[in-house]
C-alpha cells in the first residue's frame, strides 16, 4: 500500500511539475508577444507623430509662413512625445523652425529671430 501511495505521489508531482512548466512557458511566450506588440505600436505611433510634425512643417514653414500659438503648443507636445518614443533627430530642426515662426499672419518677417 505504501508503494502505491509513493508511486501515486510521484505521478502527481511529475504531472504538477509538467503543468507548472507549461504554465511558465505559456506566460513567457505571452510576455514576449506583448513586448513585440508594444514595439510595433511604438513604431507606428512614432511614424504617425513624425508624419504629423512634417505636415506641420510643410504647411506652416514652407507655405503659410506663420503658426498660431495654440498650434505651436500642440506640435511641441507631439514632438516631446516623439522624443520620448526614441526620436532619431530627423525632425528636430523642422520643429525648431516651426517654433521660430511668428504667431500671427501680420508681420514683416517670416521667422522670429533668436535675438527677439
Amino acid at each position: 500500500m505504501d508503494d502505491l501511495i509513493i508511486e501515486l505521489l510521484k505521478y502527481v508531482a511529475t504531472l504538477g511539475f509538467g503543468f507548472a512548466l507549461a504554465y511558465i512557458k505559456a506566460k513567457r511566450d505571452e510576455r514576449q508577444q506583448n513586448v513585440k506588440d508594444l514595439m510595433v505600436i511604438k513604431g507606428a505611433l512614432q511614424s504617425f507623430l513624425r508624419e504629423r510634425l512634417l505636415q506641420g512643417y510643410i504647411f506652416y514653414v514652407e507655405k503659410q509662413g506663420w503658426c498660431p500659438y495654440k498650434e505651436k503648443q500642440s506640435l511641441q507636445n507631439m514632438f516631446e512625445w516623439y522624443e520620448q518614443l526614441g526620436s532619431n533627430g530627423i525632425i528636430e530642426e523642422e520643429v525648431k523652425k516651426i517654433m521660430n515662426l511668428r504667431e500671427t499672419e501680420n508681420g514683416a518677417t517670416k521667422e522670429v529671430s533668436d535675438n527677439g
